[in-house]
């Protein structure tokens, strides 16, 4: 299954779990207080699928009422609010694949938790859907603008001091190896061996290895930069577990 796939599974496999769990239940008291009296009145032993059914079709008042229950700490809310906005999510996705769509995903969830219900009320489907692309198209422009072209050239030197065997053939093997060792002996950090992994064995460039990790791009020259001093310091050891020596 892809990860585009894999990610729409997840949302639906829960929503689905959801509409099971709450058929025939009454409407919880909390969302009794908060949705429209108007609203309450209409609906039926099928209430959440129905509330859902209002989201999808730009219910404002109805939408802000689940935004205020979610960010006041239900669980269900977000969760039907998402599933309303996953069709939208998959065409941003679509449109800007430099991004992975769980990383929609999950911007989406963020500005659900932080959307302002009493200051934006009009458009709410529309605006989150906008807020989610803008907050990851800001994301990247920032880090693209501390990106210096030079900067990759300088880091890619570093790849020659690995102390590569003359006759290795599998290089990428090597590299990957010898990071993961690093962070198992607690040479470097998990998030640091991360990071250099996706730079020097996947090959992204420090802008988008940037954006994988949701870091800044000076995160990435200081992981690269000290995990390559840290494992040149403990190279014959490392290169020893991975037998290599």
């Amino acid at each position: 299954m892809s990860r585009g796939c894999a990610w729409r599974a997840s949302i639906d496999n829960a929503w689905h779990a959801a509409q099971e769990a709450s058929y025939s239940k009454p409407i919880p008291e909390l969302w009794l207080a908060e949705l429209p009296g108007s609203t309450v009145k209409t609906l039926t032993g099928n209430w959440l699928t129905e509330l859902h059914d209002l989201v999808v079709n730009l219910d404002d008042p109805v939408t802000l009422a689940l935004i205020r229950l979610g960010q006041a700490g239900d669980k269900l809310t977000p969760v039907l609010v998402l599933h309303a906005m996953l069709p939208s999510l998959w065409k941003l996705s679509r449109h800007n694949t430099r991004h992975e769509p769980a990383e929609y995903l999950s911007t989406a969830y963020s500005r659900v938790m932080t959307f302002p219900t009493t200051t934006r009320t009009n458009a709410v489907m529309v605006n989150l859907t906008l807020d989610t692309y803008r907050f990851i198209t800001r994301f990247e422009a920032k880090l693209r603008r501390e990106w210096s072209p030079t900067d990759d050239v300088e880091a890619i030197t570093t790849r020659s001091v690995w102390g590569m065997p003359q006759d290795l053939e599998d290089v990428s093997t090597y590299v990957s190896d010898l990071i993961q060792s690093a962070v198992q002996k607690r040479v470097v950090s998990p998030i640091c061996g991360d990071v250099m992994h996706s730079f020097y064995h996947d090959g992204l460039c420090g802008i988008d290895t940037a954006i994988r990790h949701e870091i800044s791009y000076s995160m990435v020259r200081y992981y690269c930069s000290s995990g390559a001093k840290a494992i040149q310091k403990h190279l014959k050891n490392l290169m020893d577990s991975v037998g290599y020596l």
